[in-house]
């Protein structure tokens, strides 16, 4: 009895929707392992949002609301950024549906909450400096691939491209630096492209889940000539494995927490078992073909 497959054969067509644009997110996905990128871009199979994801999607979103308020009115009130946690929140886990274990959504609620009033007390950035952009989604078009789009959480005065990120641990300059090099090259490229305009650098402002909550701004330098050849190499490689449809798996610590893990054990398992079913096969072909050469010699 063969092993049916887990995860569905790809064609030329399926790939369609994996190449339709091109963005930071869907580039990294690719480099940490090629069949998370086909299940979730190709095959498109959706998974349910986790409590930690769900926590950093609403806590950027309260960034978000807070660097709104700075470029729209100047200020930030305390008062009415509260009441848009309460009614943010609701309406995103009603959106996101979260699995959520017994007593987990009060816990993160308030996780959330004391994260957020550290950010309004001790918030890095200065209440009355007026950005050049919040949420800004920006797109370039090229002959060489498909439209790159990339949305920046923020472009400072003085044209500083920011990201915030939320993490259990304060992450090393250097971890930050390859962790997030893919979406500088993106962003960076992409803020040149839309402004004619060298960016200033770029900042990535962490939200720590310690006990103690805190706040750490690194910076990193303007990109380079090298940087964007970098880039160009990058979506070369990508779109050649793509329309080659090489979604081979990588293994590593990342398959602790991929959504996919449940998929991709048991195509493991399967695979596993064609395989012995195929040694199984042989063997037993190879003790028939045995027998019948000592009764032809009887």
């Amino acid at each position: 009895m063969s092993a049916t497959a887990v995860i569905p054969a790809t064609t030329e067509s399926s790939i369609g929707p994996a190449l339709e644009h091109l963005s930071a997110s869907r580039l990294k996905c690719w480099q940490q392992c090629r069949r998370r990128f086909a299940l979730r871009y190709v095959h498109q199979i959706a998974k349910p949002v986790s409590p930690a994801l769900f926590l950093g999607r609403f806590l950027h979103r309260m960034v978000q609301l807070w660097n709104l308020q700075r470029w729209k009115d100047g200020q930030v009130s305390e008062e009415r950024l509260l009441e848009h946690f309460v009614v943010e929140w609701q309406s995103m886990a009603l959106g996101d549906s979260p699995a959520w274990k017994d007593g987990q959504e009060k816990a993160e609620r308030t996780k959330a909450l004391v994260l957020f009033e550290c950010w309004v007390k001790d918030a890095p950035i200065p209440v009355e400096e007026r950005p050049q952009g919040v949420e800004v989604r920006l797109e370039m078009e090229s002959a060489d691939h498909p439209l790159l789009i990339g949305i920046l959480d923020l472009v400072r005065a003085d044209g500083t491209v920011t990201d915030f990120k939320t993490s259990a641990r304060t992450t090393p300059p250097d971890q930050l630096a390859l962790l997030h090099r893919t979406q500088m090259l993106c962003y960076g490229t992409l803020f040149r492209e839309s402004t004619w305009e060298l960016e200033a650098g770029f900042e990535i402002i962490e939200l720590v889940k310690t006990k103690v909550p805190k706040i750490v701004v690194t910076r990193f330098p303007a990109l380079s000539e090298c940087d964007l050849e970098e880039l160009d190499e990058m979506i070369a490689s990508f779109l050649q494995g793509v329309r080659n449809r090489d979604f081979a798996p990588s293994y590593g610590q990342h398959c602790s927490w991929c959504e996919y893990r449940a998929e991709c054990l048991e195509e493991h398992t399967s695979e596993l078992q064609s395989r012995r079913n195929l040694v199984c096969r042989l063997l037993l072909e190879k003790k028939k073909k045995k027998k019948h050469s000592r009764r032809s010699i009887s």
